[in-house]
This record gives C-alpha cells, sequence and structure tokens, in this order.
C-alpha cells in the first residue's frame, strides 16, 4: 500500500513538471519559404518578417529618390526616414538587396547597377530585426531624354542649419566636379543633397563649410541644393544648381573670306609681377598681373579667386575679384591688381599662389581654369634682441644648513638653517616652502607642530636669518641618504616674483639593538677570587647586524689574566639570536671594577660603526684564615700544611685532642662493629639454609 502511493505522488510530481515545462515553451510561427512579401509583410533574414507594431513607429521610410533611374546607367538612390542604423540595408523587391551606405540615422543611400529590368519596385529598408516599407515605387525606365524635376517647397530649418551660397554654381555634366557649400549649422554627419537626384558624396570641412563630389552624367537641368543634417535640412534660397553640356563649335558667319569657327572664351594668367622685391615673411605687397582672353568669344562675369591661405591672405579685402569682361579682340587683356600679405610664420624659399577662375559667355555657360603665380619669400629678418635694463633685484640663498638628533626610522631630530638676502634690493613675502610646491619630497620625514611653509614678512638686503624646524622620521624609512625640495617664493619692491629652488640631504641610519649581560652575574667578588667572565651579547632587533670583532677589557687590569680577555671575531648576527664571549680574571684591587665590551659591526651604508657596553663588578678585600690568604699568587687554593695534623684527625688548631671529637670517632667504630658482624651472622645463617 505504502508503495503504490509513493508511486502515485511521484507520477503526479512528474506530470505537474511536464504541464509547467509545456506552458513556458516558446512558440513559433509557421511561415510559407514560397510566399511572395507584400507590403504589409516585408522580408526579413530571407524569411517573411511577422508583423510587429512596435517595429513599424521605430523605422519609417518617408522618401526615396530619384524615383526614375536609367536602366542603361542605373544610379544611386537617397532613402530618407528614421531610425536607420549602420546595420540598415536596402532591398529593392523583385530584384535584391542593394549595396548599401549608411549617412546618418535619417540617411541612406543604395546603388541601383545599370542593366535591372524595367518596371516599377518596391523599396524596402531592414536591419535584420526590422523592416519597413516605401509606400511609393522606384521605376526603373529605358534611356530617355532628361526632364527637369522640381524641387519640393523649402521650408525653414531649426537648429541655426542654413545655406547661403554655391560655388561653382553651373557645372559641366560631362566632366563633374566638387563643389563647395557654404552656411551655418554644419557637423560631420551633414550630407549635401540635390533633389531629385539623391545625397552626393560629402566631406565635412568646418561648421560652415562643406564639399561634396558631383559625378559626370547627371541629367542635366537646374537643381534644388538641401543640406541635410540629421532630421533637420535647409535648402539654398540663393538660385539652383545648373549641370549644363558644353557647347560644340558652330561656323562663324561668312565675311567674304574663308569660313572661321567661333570657339568657347579662354582666359589666361600672364606677365605677373610684384610691387617690392624681396618680399619678406610678414610683408604686405601687391600681386599684378594679366587676365588674357586667347578664345574667340567674350568671357563675361570673370571671378578671380586666390586659395592659398597658408601662403598669402589679402589685405583689406575678400579673397575674390570680379570683371565685369574680357573680350576676345586680338591682346584684349584686363590688369588685375591683388593686396596680399605674406604669412609671418613662413621661411624663406619658393611658394605657389593658386589662382582659380570662373566666366560665362555670351550664352550664359559656365567656364573655369586655375593657375599658380610663383611666389619667392626671402628670409625673415631677426626681430632684434632689446638691451637688457640691469637693476637691483633680490637674491635668497641658503647658505648652511645642519643636521642634529637621531635621524633613523621613528627617530626625531632637528634641521636648523641660515637663509641670506645676498643682493642689494629687499625681499618681501618670503616663503620657504619644506619639500617643495606641494610637499611631495618631504617623505619619509613630517614637521613636528609646524606646516610644511614659514612666512617670513621681509628679509632686508644682505641680511641673513636663522631658522630650526622639527622634523619625525617615518618607521618603515630605509637608511639611505635621502632628498629634501626647498624652495625660496618671493616678490620685490615692485611685486615681481622670483623663486630659488634648492635639495638639502639628510642621511637615514638604522642603529643596532644589543643587549649585553653576564650569564651569571656573581653576587659576591673578593681580591684573589677566580673570577669567570661569562657574557651573552643579544640581537634584539629584526635585522641582521654584520659583526667583525668583539673585544672584552677589564679595567682596572689585573697581572693575571686566564682566558680570551681580547678580541674575538664572529660574523653575522642575525634577528633574536646571540652570541657569548668567556673569560677567567683575578682581581688583584678591591673597589668598582670595569668589564667593557667593544661590538665592531658595519651598517647598512657598509660603514664600519662600534657599539660599547659597560658592565660594573664591585670587589671585596679577600677573607683570610688565621692571617694566610686561601688562594696563593697563581690563584691556586693554599694546602693545609701550617696550622693543619693530617695524620690527628681530632687534633684542633692548637694540636691538642678535641674530647668531642674523640668520642664521635669511638662511637662510630662502634657501630661499624656491629655492622660487621650482623652482616657475618646473616651469611652463616645463609648457608645453613
Amino acid at each position: 500500500m505504502k508503495q503504490t502511493l509513493k508511486s502515485s505522488t511521484l507520477s503526479v510530481w512528474i506530470l505537474i513538471m511536464a504541464l509547467l515545462f509545456l506552458s513556458t515553451a516558446p512558440t513559433y510561427a509557421q511561415t510559407d519559404p514560397t510566399a511572395t512579401p507584400t507590403p504589409d509583410q516585408p522580408l526579413v533574414g530571407g524569411r517573411l518578417a511577422e508583423a510587429n507594431p512596435a517595429a513599424a513607429q521605430a523605422l519609417t521610410i518617408s522618401t526615396v529618390e530619384p524615383a526614375t533611374i536609367s536602366q542603361q546607367t542605373g544610379g544611386t538612390l537617397t532613402i530618407l526616414g528614421t531610425e536607420f542604423t549602420a546595420e540598415s540595408y536596402v532591398r529593392m523587391i523583385g530584384f535584391g538587396i542593394l549595396s548599401t551606405t549608411f549617412i546618418n540615422n535619417t540617411s541612406l543611400t543604395a546603388i541601383v547597377p545599370a542593366g535591372v529590368g524595367t518596371g516599377s519596385y518596391q523599396i524596402e529598408v531592414s536591419d535584420g530585426t526590422n523592416a519597413a516599407l516605401w509606400d511609393g515605387t522606384v521605376s526603373i525606365t529605358a534611356p530617355a531624354a532628361p526632364t527637369p524635376i522640381p524641387g519640393p517647397t523649402n521650408t525653414p530649418s531649426p537648429g541655426g542649419l542654413s545655406v547661403s551660397g554655391v560655388e561653382p554654381a553651373e557645372v559641366n555634366r560631362d566632366t563633374g566636379t566638387t563643389i563647395t557649400v557654404f552656411g551655418s549649422g554644419f557637423t560631420a554627419d551633414s550630407a549635401v543633397r540635390l533633389v531629385g537626384a539623391g545625397v552626393l558624396q560629402t566631406s565635412y570641412v568646418g561648421p560652415s563649410t562643406l564639399t561634396a563630389l558631383i559625378p559626370p552624367d547627371y541629367p542635366p537641368i537646374d537643381y534644388q541644393l538641401q543640406v541635410i543634417r540629421g532630421g533637420d535640412s535647409a535648402t539654398w534660397e540663393g538660385g539652383r544648381l545648373r549641370l549644363f553640356i558644353p557647347p560644340t563649335p558652330t561656323p562663324r558667319p561668312s565675311t567674304g573670306g574663308a569660313s572661321t569657327t567661333l570657339t568657347a572664351p579662354d582666359l589666361l594668367v600672364q606677365n605677373t609681377s610684384y610691387d617690392r622685391n624681396p618680399i619678406q615673411p610678414g610683408d604686405s605687397f601687391i600681386l599684378t598681373f594679366d587676365l588674357v582672353n586667347i578664345g574667340g568669344r567674350d568671357a563675361k562675369n570673370v571671378k578671380v579667386t586666390f586659395n592659398s591661405p597658408d601662403v598669402a591672405v589679402p589685405a583689406g579685402t575678400g579673397n575674390s575679384q570680379f570683371i565685369e569682361l574680357v573680350d576676345d579682340a586680338e591682346g584684349g587683356a584686363v590688369t588685375v591688381a591683388v593686396p596680399l600679405i605674406a604669412l609671418n610664420s613662413l621661411a624663406g624659399g619658393q611658394y605657389n599662389l593658386a589662382v582659380a577662375l570662373t566666366w560665362l559667355d555670351a550664352d550664359g555657360r559656365s567656364y573655369n581654369g586655375t593657375a599658380n603665380v610663383g611666389l619667392t619669400l626671402g628670409a625673415a629678418e631677426p626681430t632684434p634682441t632689446p638691451t637688457p635694463v640691469v637693476s637691483a633685484k633680490p637674491r635668497i640663498v641658503l647658505s648652511d644648513y645642519s643636521v642634529s638628533g637621531l635621524v633613523e626610522p621613528g627617530g626625531r631630530f632637528n634641521m636648523g638653517m641660515t637663509v641670506t638676502n645676498e643682493s642689494e634690493a629687499d625681499a618681501k613675502n618670503l616663503m620657504i616652502k619644506f619639500g617643495g610646491d606641494s610637499a611631495d619630497s618631504l617623505a619619509p620625514f613630517a614637521l613636528i607642530n609646524s606646516s610644511n611653509i614659514e612666512f617670513v614678512a621681509s628679509l632686508p638686503a644682505g641680511e641673513s636669518m636663522q631658522l630650526t624646524k622639527e622634523f619625525i622620521v617615518s618607521g618603515a624609512a630605509n637608511p639611505r641618504p635621502e632628498n629634501m625640495a626647498l624652495i625660496f617664493d618671493y616678490e620685490d619692491g615692485a611685486g615681481a616674483t622670483f623663486q630659488s629652488p634648492y635639495s638639502v640631504s639628510i642621511l637615514i641610519e638604522r642603529l643596532p639593538q644589543f643587549q649585553i649581560n653576564f650569564f651569571d652575574k656573581p653576587a659576591f667578588v673578593q681580591v684573589g677570587q677566580p673570577l669567570d667572565l661569562s657574557v651573552e651579547i643579544f640581537n634584539i632587533g629584526s635585522n641582521t647586524i654584520n659583526v667583525n670583532t668583539i673585544d672584552m677589557e677589564v679595567n682596572p687590569k689585573p697581572a693575571d689574566v686566564t682566558g680570551p680577555i681580547g678580541t674575538i671575531f664572529s660574523g653575522p648576527l642575525g634577528g633574536g639570536t646571540s652570541i657569548s664571549v668567556n673569560g677567567f680574571v683575578v682581581p688583584e684591587e678591591a673597589g668598582p671594577t670595569e668589564i667593557i665590551i667593544s661590538i665592531n659591526y658595519l651598517d647598512d651604508l657598509n660603514q664600519n660603526k662600534v657599539v660599547q657596553e659597560v658592565l660594573l663588578l664591585n670587589v671585596e678585600e679577600g677573607d683570610s684564615f688565621g692571617s694566610k690568604s686561601l688562594f696563593d699568587e697563581n690563584g691556586n687554593p693554599i694546602a693545609p700544611d701550617d696550622g693543619f695534623e693530617p695524620g690527628n684527625p681530632g687534633a684542633g688548631i692548637d694540636g691538642e685532642a678535641d674530647p668531642t671529637t674523640t668520642r664521635i670517632f669511638q662511637i662510630g667504630g662502634i657501630l661499624l662493629g656491629l655492622l660487621a658482624v650482623v652482616f657475618v651472622g646473616l651469611r652463616i645463617a645463609r648457608r645453613k639454609s
């Protein structure tokens, strides 16, 4: 019964766990891989994407241009919208994914290759997760004559974005060119757009200047120009950018002779000269040259622009000049004079001044050209060095300093110094800074009951002052020389500031820690009594001491010494270890006796040093027995020959018998006899048994 209940309970738990697993398992939408995408169901990652209202709100497409692309040449699409990323890509439904370039979060460009089949295509933008479909279509058409595409109505741009000018305003459609766009509010992600053609390859020059590349073979029409920055845009209100087809030569009417060919105007820069020679860096000068028309038609509205700001800049005028007409008569020319200033930073040598030319013909067609004008600069004239005016200035010096006290880890010491004004001018507001401006070099020292700055209101010329400071050494300091920065800041009477830096050197030493004692100090010492001098030297510190020799001396020195009193050789003595020195002397005089222990060692700086310790003993007068010493002159016990009877143990000092002693000997003899009788009886009894 119990086993059945346990099995039922286990089955219930397994069933509950299975239900929980199934309730939390993800579900996947079933898609038909052969289904055709619709505008409401874009293709994402090779499969039909599910409807996602949140994604549709985040990723949008507002404009795709141009709306028409030639099948013969292909072209570049510009897609405007929101929430574009670097992972976004453009798909032309029915053809495939296009080569996509991310401009910013509101702009993409995509290349439509030549040869795509004609027809209308839907445009989709996707980032692999979300997708958006444009509600219009792009038409791929067979080659046809281009027609002007009207631009959108301009709307004011927020955020200070504006377009004030475009140079050049007319571009040869056969060659294309780089245009310069002027305005304000430009940023690194700004892009230039030709409305109806798309976004151009744009370079950011500065907040007021952009350049954009117009490729050849764009349709030759007038374009409205815009600058796009994020979600903002600004339109050029000064006109439209014209792309023109260069004219072909047409015959000039006959004048009775041979027919001539009418050519375009062509301008050259000739006969250059300068108003001064030599020209030094930083000089103002006037450049003069002739602008000669060697073409077959008049050049109108000629613009001359100087584009060498790294060599010379215009003096009092802009960098452009305008000439109304340069006719095509033989030798027709106009003289141009331009005031310039050579940059002061240049070195002597040869430089080029770049001159850019633009002009129109009688039909309004635009032309351009360039020329380089040589400029020779002489070496810059050296700036004369003014003769210094000598005036009295205060000069504070550290005349002397000294250190007294214990300069070791954890020790305290005093540093005294002499500060002198070695000048003929008084020093005001003197500040003496120990450790430098920020006291960084004060470690491992610290001032006691004082700051690191000492203020002195005035130190007259030629006078000195004494200063003493108390310091403590860090317990973690290492034994070595340490440098401490010392700075004197002061002023003269006019308020000019001066500084005198110094560095003082302080030697940190680590003294050994020895404990020197007798092994067993005698409590009573007599004259003539041999004295065992056993001394222990204990290193109670934590560092090893490199001990060379240990000297032991006795003062006053006795005539007889037995034992190693003198010098012994040792070696390194580790922390917590000891060494002993032994010797024997016989004091000859009563009174205080000094035992002098001298330890010779090498310190951390490899210098010989000595530690000396004095142990004191008090020697008493020697005892006598019947006016005779107990020891002879060699320190040996005296034999009992005088006043003793070696053959008569009962004899006293005077030789007579002592009754008490005799009685003791008699009783002892009786006891020994009794013991002998008992011993013999025990032996006999053992044999009988």
